[in-house]
């Protein structure tokens, strides 16, 4: 959605800004691209402007694709080559059962993964404990004011799957 695509950008920015290393894989589609696979490759983690810059530019043109595959599955195959201990910012509408156990999986692989939460919950703190009895961390940014307490998730080489 449009608003995930506001919530990577914010993130990434601010990571950056914090010296953090920063990565982006999305599902969407890059209208630039031609072919019959439109969806961009991945950026791996790095740090600096430039480096933001090819991810902000690259989020800036991405659109809502048709999916084939579930985002978890999306997801798990495009942190194949993340490094043991690399923080996955997931953005993801949903964080129900099914994409908390997918994600759980992740963290067995040596991953830290926070679930970014775009639509609003009504009791949010079911998802929240949900995701931290599977090792994950939760966060609701459904708005920008949910974005303004994100700030605390800084630490360690973050890959940005969007």
């Amino acid at each position: 959605s449009e608003w995930a695509i506001v919530v990577a950008a914010s993130v990434a920015t601010y990571l950056e800004s914090m010296r953090q290393a920063v990565g982006l894989a999305t599902n969407g589609s890059d209208p630039l691209i031609t072919g019959s696979v439109k969806q961009p490759a991945a950026i791996p983690p790095r740090p600096g402007r430039p480096h933001l810059m090819k991810q902000l530019e690259i989020l800036a043109r991405v659109e809502v694709a048709e999916v084939k595959q579930s985002f978890v599955h999306w997801a798990q195959r495009s942190a194949v080559s993340l490094s043991w201990g690399t923080t996955v910012l997931a953005i993801t509408p949903l964080a129900d059962e099914a994409v908390c156990q997918g994600f759980h999986r992740l963290t067995r692989a040596g991953m830290n993964v926070v679930l970014l939460v775009t639509e609003p919950y009504a009791n949010f703190s079911v998802v929240r404990e949900r995701a931290r009895r599977l090792g994950l961390r939760a966060y609701q940014t459904a708005s920008e004011d949910d974005l303004t307490r994100l700030q605390a998730v800084s630490s360690g080489p973050v890959g940005v799957v969007a």
